[in-house]
C-alpha cells in the first residue's frame, strides 16, 4: 500500500511539473513570436514538456501494474464468466 501512496504522490508532483512546463512553453512561444528568443528555446521547452509527459505515462503504467498485481494477489487472479455460465480462472 505504501508503494501506491508513493507513486500517487509522485504522479501528483509530475502533474504540477507538467502544468509549469506548459506555461513555460507558452511563454517561450510568445517570446519567439515577438522576436525575443530563438526557435531553439521553443524546441527545448517542447522537449522538456514531452519528456515529462513520457515520464508521467510510464509512472501511471507502473501504478496500474502495481494495482493489478495487488488485485491478483488478493483475489486470486482474473475470473471471467464464460458463455456456459461457468466461472473460469484464466491466470492458471
Amino acid at each position: 500500500m505504501e508503494n501506491e501512496k508513493t507513486k500517487t504522490l509522485y504522479l501528483h508532483h509530475l502533474d504540477e511539473r507538467l502544468a509549469l512546463a506548459k506555461i513555460i512553453l507558452e511563454r517561450q512561444q510568445a517570446k519567439y513570436r515577438y522576436g525575443m528568443v530563438g526557435y531553439l528555446s521553443v524546441l527545448n521547452a517542447q522537449e522538456s514538456l514531452q519528456e515529462l509527459e513520457q515520464t508521467r505515462l510510464s509512472q501511471h503504467l507502473e501504478l496500474l501494474k502495481y494495482r493489478i498485481a495487488l488485485h491478483r494477489s488478493l483475489a486470486g487472479g482474473m475470473m471471467t464468466y464464460d458463455v456456459n455460465n461457468e466461472w473460469r480462472n484464466y491466470d492458471r
